[in-house]
Order: structure tokens, then C-alpha cells, then sequence
């Protein structure tokens, strides 16, 4: 170290210390050489006998050790912020240049390194900015219209922590994948994710000849400074998966900054709120879920206000990722999709419509022949009746039913890749059992669960956590055998007491770690409800879906006794016309978004009608009160 007029100069300073992206380059030490260049005032320091006024080389270079060996950082360009940072608050030096290279571990081989250059003036700006109290708290401090996504795990945070806000995108191979892992390791190593948002997938913008994009948003508390979390966000893209790409290009997994609280920060290095955020379909939709009324901190604007400003939302749809080995595809919700079937295949003797009805070998062939007549169906099998007093089996028996079903419908349905595969139980040992050929779990005793054993319903979603299952939550009361009894709600209060009951279950799922778009809901068509209350139910399908979230729903009337009632049918397989008159009010409302039914045919040319009818946006409706 010398001076050069008004310079001090470090050059070629080795220190060893951990530094790199990839996980074989934080095992051990690598050599860094650091290089920095301080410009400074000494002509002030000639005036001053002031001691403190003067540096002390021996206490800086330890200084530069101390930050290059602790702060392991990830890369260079986090590191040399990081130094500029530092000398550019030393008193007088008003400009830095740090330059950075790590050896190669090959003798002679050609170093890897980076320049920094910083001047206080640029430092200043970026450690000033304002932040208000407002995005410290778990809820924004306004009256939100809609119900928003609940929150996740409901472990403290810091009064210093800052909320930010995160957009997640990819558009290659393993799409969802991508982001599920990005969001493991973001809760690993930022801090507490405290909302996330609904999984979508839109068309690519600016460079459209790509594949379409999966894109969600979340929000997160972090005791990080930007540029840690910025160098944070690099690393977990880098381990992911993330190659390198032309702009605008296809990606494995982006991950961009929108929001830090409500801070405003223009660096070198960084830009927040994001510049193009405002103008971006894929970001505003994700982050209406989680936080339509939080306001731009430059624009002084709402999401929600945002959102309805763009001229062109785009096409997109609603989407729950299912995976199969290394193929993955997504079931799609929306508008603009067609509403989805679910076939009912029971492998039991004594369920309340089929029960009995099919043997193994002619299980195979209704599976044929309801994938004949729908092609994007879910197969629902179940092992065990759980119709109105049905005795329960041993997990055993239940399990192996389920197995017999599972390979004949897989034999039944040799394609690239065979149809969805719901499992009807509420057995976690069944489930597990039944992997890895199972796409969705259709829980008829979660709320109950939720309620009344709450370790079975853990141990349920630790499990559905685990292996990226989706779960159909149904509301439900006690048990088969005690369930009828059970449907005392008060007196006008059926729908708020049904949201009330899901609600803690939805909730308890996503502490557990399941993702949103991992979760169905199900409000429970015939279980412990009144023929009156499942009409009331039917009826206010959008409320229940908007209260909760605006979850996907699932309904399952198809020929229960409440529509035997109506119809004067005692014989459950001859309702099949007063399902379809069910399902058709359910989807035509616009919420139901699966229909569970015996019958595929006659629900697959209902649906075509129903969904036709929901499309007519710029049909005039004429009130005639």
C-alpha cells in the first residue's frame, strides 16, 4: 500500500476466504486478490490536527480482510459493493475502485474478476432511502374488497424486518418445479415468506417466440439489505438451474425484486420498485392475490388501480402443476377453460350409487371409456364408502383395493401420459401406499380432521408437502356414521360457518407448506348438510369461492339423496338428470371449476352448454325488477 497524491492504493492484497455460487466453491478457501483505489481529501487533513482525522493503513487492510472473510459472499460483484460500501464511509474518501480476482486452480491458469467503481455521492442516495412503518406489519393497513390469500406459517418477525415483494416466472422444462424450489430456498435463506400468490401461465411478452410462462409473486419478510438479497436471489436462480439467455429469453427460473417496503432505490446495480413492474400483466395478477391495495411507492398507485389501468391483461389461466417422474403438465383454470371433469371409479362393495357395480376387469373398461369421452379427465378412486352410516375399513383392506383399481386404470390407459389420478381417502397410510402414481388427494374428513384430529390432518399435509401433491379440502362434520346428525348450523349462518371451517383447514395447509396452487376446495354437497342447505350451498358457490380466496372448487352432487328428494328418485342411478341440472347451476354461476360425477358423458355435453353460456361476457342481461 502507498499514496499517490490524493490516492491510496491496495494492490494485489491475497486473502483466503469462501466466495462462488456453486456448491463445490463453498466447501473450502479460494484465493481472492483485492485491488482497491481510495480517493481522498487530504488537503483537509493537512488542515486539521485532528488524530481521528487521519487513517491508519495497518487498520485498513484488516478491515478488508475482515469483510472479505466473514461475509462469504456469493459472488464478486456482491463482494466488491460490499468493500465500496465500507471505504466510501471512511471520512474523506469520496471515491473507490475496487477490482476483484479469483485465482484460477490450475497453476498460471487466467483469473476470474470484476470492477467496481463507486463515489459516495451514488452511496448516500442508496442507504437513504425512506420506509414506512405501514409494510412492517402483517396486513396492509387499508380495507381490502376482496379475501386475500391467507397468510403462511404464522412464525414472528422482526419489528426491523422489511416486507418485500417478489416476482417468480419460467418458461422451461420443469416449469413449476423451477419455481417450488426457488420458494424452498427463498424461505431458507431470506427470511419468512408471509403470502403467495396463485400459479398462472401467460403468454411470453416482449420476445414472444418462446414458450408460455408459469408466473407467481410473493411476499416475504427479510432482515437483508437490498444488495444481500439481490445477490441472494442470484444464487438461489444459479442453483435452481438458470442458463444463461438472450433478454427477454427463455429461462428456467426469474426471480425479480418488485417492491423493498416502499423504498426507493436507483444504484448502479439495482432499480426498486422494479421500472417495468407497472406495465407487466404477469406481475400485477400474481400480486393481486397478495396485495391489491399496496401502493407504488413512485406512481402513488394501488395493484388493484394498476391492473385495471392496463389497456391489455392477456390471455391467462389459473394452473395446478401434476407431475410424473421428469414430465410435468398443468390442469388449467379460468374463464376462458373449460371446466373439468372428475370420474368417480369406486372399488368398494357397498358405496351409496355404484357400489359393488363393476369388478375389477370392468373397472378398466369404464376407465376406458370415460377417457374416451372426456380427454382431460380426473380419475377419482376410492377404497372406502363414505356415504351416510358406511362402516369403515382397515387401511389394509382400503390400501389394498386402491392398488388393484390404480394398476388396472394404468394398464387401461397406456399413454405418454395417462389421465389425472385423484385418490378418494382420508388416510394418510393410504395415500403413501399408493405413490408414486397419485396426482391429487381427495380429503372428504379434512375439515373434520382440522377440527378433531388435527395430528392426522398434519401428518396428511406433511405428506402432500412432501411429495408436491394437491389436496381437495371438503368440508365435512365428524364422520360417515355421525355426520347426519351433525348439520345443527344456526339459523342463517350455513355459508359463514361452512367458509368459517374451511377456512381453518386452508389455513393449517399452508402453515404445513403446501402451496396455493396445491389446494381445491370442496364446500361438501350431501355431508352433514340438509337437502335445503346443499341448495343454499349450490346457490352461493361464488361467495364461498371469493371468501376463501377464489381457491379452485370442486363439487360432487352427482346423484346424492338431497337431489333424490327433489326429483322423487329413490334409485340413485337413475339421477343422473338432476345432477347435470346441479352441475350446470354450479359452473354457469361461474365458480365450480371441477364437477365430480358418475355419468361422464351426459356431464361432459352438459358442461360444453354451461361453459358456452358463461363465455357470453358482452351478452346483454336484461333485470326486469
Amino acid at each position: 500500500m502507498h499514496r499517490i497524491a490524493d490516492k491510496i492504493l491496495i494492490e494485489e492484497f491475497e486473502v483466503e476466504t469462501i466466495i462462488g455460487v456453486y456448491e463445490y466453491e463453498r466447501v473450502q478457501n479460494q484465493t481472492l486478490v483485492i485491488s482497491m483505489t481510495l480517493h481522498t481529501c487530504f488537503s483537509k487533513v493537512e488542515e486539521s490536527d485532528d488524530i481521528e482525522d487521519t487513517l491508519d493503513y495497518t487498520w485498513i487492510c484488516d478491515e478488508i480482510k475482515t469483510i472479505a472473510t466473514e461475509t462469504k459472499s456469493f459472488t464478486l460483484e456482491a463482494l466488491g459493493t460490499k468493500l465500496a460500501q465500507w471505504a466510501l464511509s471512511l471520512k474523506f474518501v469520496e471515491k473507490v475502485v475496487v477490482k476483484l480476482n479469483k485465482r484460477g486452480a490450475v497453476t498460471n491458469a487466467k483469473s476470474i474478476g470484476i470492477e467496481v467503481v463507486r463515489e459516495k455521492e451514488e452511496i448516500l442516495k442508496e442507504d437513504t432511502f425512506e420506509r414506512s412503518d405501514q409494510y412492517y406489519d402483517n396486513e396492509v393497513n387499508e380495507t381490502n374488497e376482496e379475501c386475500l390469500l391467507p397468510s403462511d406459517s404464522p412464525s414472528s418477525t422482526k419489528s426491523s424486518d422489511v416486507l418485500c415483494y417478489l416476482a417468480l416466472g419460467s418458461n422451461i422444462g420443469r416449469r413449476a418445479w423451477y419455481i417450488e424450489k426457488a420458494i424452498e430456498m427463498l424461505r431458507a435463506l431470506v427470511g419468512k415468506v408471509n403470502r403467495i400468490a396463485f400459479l398462472y401461465e401467460f403468454p411470453p411478452a416482449y420476445d414472444t417466440n418462446q414458450p408460455f410462462f408459469l408466473n407467481t409473486a410473493l411476499s416475504i419478510y427479510t432482515s437483508m439489505s437490498p444488495v444481500d438479497l439481490i445477490e441472494t436471489v442470484k444464487y438461489i436462480e444459479k442453483v435452481v438451474g438458470r442458463m444463461p439467455s438472450r433478454k427477454n429469453g427463455p429461462r428456467e427460473i426469474d426471480i425479480d425484486l418488485l417492491f423493498y417496503g416502499d423504498s426507493q432505490i436507483q444504484t448502479a446495480v439495482l432499480t426498486v420498485p422494479h421500472p417495468m413492474c407497472h406495465e407487466r400483466n404477469f406481475v400485477l395478477r400474481p400480486m393481486m392475490d397478495i396485495a391489491p391495495d399496496f401502493r407504488h411507492p413512485i406512481l402513488k398507485k394501488k395493484i388493484r388501480d394498476l391492473w385495471n389501468d392496463l389497456k391489455c391483461k392477456g390471455d391467462h389461466v389459473q394452473v395446478i402443476p401434476v407431475r410424473r417422474a421428469k414430465v410435468e403438465k398443468v390442469i388449467k383454470f379460468g374463464p376462458t377453460s373449460p371446466s373439468l371433469v372428475m370420474g368417480i371409479v369406486n372399488a368398494t362393495p357397498d358405496s351409496f350409487c355404484d357400489g359393488g357395480l363393476y369388478n375389477i376387469d370392468q373397472i378398466g373398461e369404464n376407465v376406458k371409456n370415460m377417457c374416451k369421452d372426456c380427454k382431460d379427465i380426473i380419475i377419482d378412486i376410492g377404497g372406502e364408502s363414505t356415504r351416510p352410516n358406511a362402516h369403515p375399513v382397515s387401511d389394509t383392506e382400503e390400501s389394498s383395493r386402491v392398488s388393484q383399481a390404480l394398476e388396472v386404470v394404468r394398464k387401461s390407459t397406456l399413454r405418454s401420459f395417462p389421465p389425472y389420478i385423484s385418490l378418494d381417502t382420508y388416510k394418510h397410510t393410504v395415500v403413501s401406499n399408493a405413490l408414486p402414481y397419485v396426482d391429487i388427494v381427495n380429503d372428504v374428513l379434512a375439515t373434520s380432521k382440522s377440527q378433531d384430529s388435527p395430528d392426522e390432518f398434519d401428518a396428511m399435509a406433511a405428506l402432500i408437502a412432501k411429495h408436491g401433491l394437491s389436496w381437495v379440502i371438503m368440508h365435512s362434520r365428524g364422520n360417515p356414521q355421525t355426520m347426519t346428525k351433525l348439520a345443527d348450523y344456526q339459523v342463517g349462518k350455513v355459508l359463514e360457518t361452512v367458509c368459517s371451517e374451511l377456512s381453518v383447514a386452508v389455513n393449517r395447509a399452508l402453515s404445513a407448506g403446501i402451496l396455493p396452487w396445491h389446494i381445491i376446495i370442496d364446500p361438501g354437497l350431501g355431508f352433514a348438510k340438509t337437502g335445503s342447505q346443499n341448495l343454499e350451498i349450490l346457490l352461493n358457490l361464488k361467495h364461498i369461492k371469493k371468501q376463501l380466496g377464489n381457491f379452485p372448487v370442486l363439487i360432487g352432487p352427482s346423484n346424492k339423496s338431497f337431489i333424490g328428494e327433489i326429483i322423487n328418485q329413490p334409485d340413485p342411478m337413475k339421477r343422473n338428470y338432476g345432477t347435470l341440472a346441479a352441475i350446470v347451476q354450479g359452473v354457469i354461476k361461474g365458480a365450480a371449476d371441477i364437477v365430480r360425477v358418475h355419468d361422464i358423458r351426459m356431464a361432459v355435453d352438459g358442461l360444453k352448454v354451461a361453459d358456452k353460456i358463461k363465455k357470453m361476457k358482452n351478452a346483454q342481461v336484461v333485470n326486469d325488477q
